[in-house]
């Protein structure tokens, strides 16, 4: 593997069941497009949470990147679901058959996993900044950066 992103999902309407609304999806939209180049001709999957508004920006990118996407209800956070930073960890190397592993997620995981990561797989230390909806971080594991997408 030589890169993780982690994206927080889209904007979406706050009633209801929470499905990403029409800006929410621009903004996956448009956070594909300026994935692609990083991305090249890599292998990537796409990981996504399975609360609906995450599920639907996840759909969003893999329609626009053309490549496999699969749910884990491990990628679920907030609403007092604590994040479980070492089993999503596990999570990612299970896919390194890839070269590159996008998740979809939360504000928690989004803000959280990548010092977890950068500190686990780069020894990289890192204070992010807050990660709003639609936007994303990179990691990359050879070069041991981390870059913010937005």
């Amino acid at each position: 593997m030589k890169k993780i992103i982690i994206a927080r999902h889209g904007d979406y309407d706050d009633f209801g069941d929470m499905r990403l609304n029409a800006r929410g999806q621009y903004q996956m939209s448009e956070l594909a497009k300026q994935l692609q180049p990083i991305l090249g001709d890599s292998n990537v999957i796409i990981l996504a949470s399975t609360a609906k508004r995450a599920s639907m920006s996840g759909d969003v990118m893999a329609d626009e990147l053309d490549c496999p996407i699969e749910f884990h209800e491990e990628l679920v956070s907030g609403g007092g679901i604590p994040c479980k930073n070492e089993e999503v960890l596990k999570i990612i190397q299970s896919y390194d058959q890839f070269d590159i592993v996008i998740l979809v997620t939360h504000m928690e995981y989004s803000g959280g996993l990548p010092p977890f990561i950068g500190e686990q797989l780069c020894g990289v230390e890192f204070n992010p900044f807050a990660t709003n909806k639609g936007e994303a971080w990179v990691i990359d594991l050879e070069a041991k950066t981390i870059e913010r997408i937005h």
